[in-house]
């Protein structure tokens, strides 16, 4: 069975993209914790919107493709 774009999409966002903004948002905070740096904490912040933003798109996506799939199940003939 192949995979659609939906399903290799939201195991890129779950298993590389998502984790790598939460690595880089600690060692932001940590480098501005530790330098006292504004410019870090205003990137920390910019990390953490986007990594919201990129979780509430990955949720729409999960629940499109549930949808989608229930759907294709109930229209396939029995």
């Amino acid at each position: 069975m192949s995979r659609t774009y939906v399903e290799l999409g939201t195991d890129i966002i779950g298993g590389e993209v998502y984790p790598g903004l939460e690595r880089l948002q600690y060692r932001l905070r940590q480098l501005a914790a530790t330098r006292g740096g504004d410019q870090a904490w205003m990137l920390a912040r910019e990390v953490e919107d986007l990594r919201d933003r990129l979780r509430q798109a990955w949720s729409l996506l999960r629940r499109d493709d549930a949808e989608s799939t229930a759907k294709a199940g109930a229209s396939q003939p029995r």
